[in-house]
């Protein structure tokens, strides 16, 4: 993110719910402490937030979503925010719950290699494709 431009609406949620990398905390946190007008949104935001919940909320990618599932993501902060988001969304709790049953099919043995690898791929096309407006 620039300093001349302002914060996105999903940059605030992600702000809101703690779902930032600490180099980009700072740069946002920064931001706001000069910009009435994100801070005003932020406000707003908030307010939101807490009247619909976590319903308007962006969606985890498939990709990052896969790497939580497998236990890749090394950053420790960022893989409590990523738990912390599925377990408030349940559109990304159900993505979870499809990556697991998918995996644990491939690991029993029941797809070959080749079927589990075009499954995954229609699979994720399928999510892609069923994700709200």
């Amino acid at each position: 993110m620039c300093a001349l431009h302002h914060i996105t609406d999903a940059d605030l949620d992600r702000l809101q719910l703690h779902l930032m990398a600490s180099v980009e905390l700072y740069v946002v946190e920064e931001h706001l402490l000069w910009c009435t007008h994100c801070t005003d949104r932020a406000a707003e935001n908030m307010k939101i937030l807490r009247t619909k919940g976590h319903a308007h909320l962006d969606h985890l990618s498939i990709d990052d979503l896969e790497r939580f599932v497998a236990g890749g993501i090394d950053d420790a902060v960022v893989a409590s925010r990523v738990e912390q988001h599925v377990r408030a969304c349940q559109f990304c709790s159900d993505r979870v719950v499809a990556i697991e049953r998918f995996l644990s099919i491939v690991q029993a043995g029941r797809l070959t290699k080749g079927y589990a690898t075009q499954s995954l791929k229609d699979n994720r096309s399928r999510m892609r494709e069923s994700e709200p407006l």
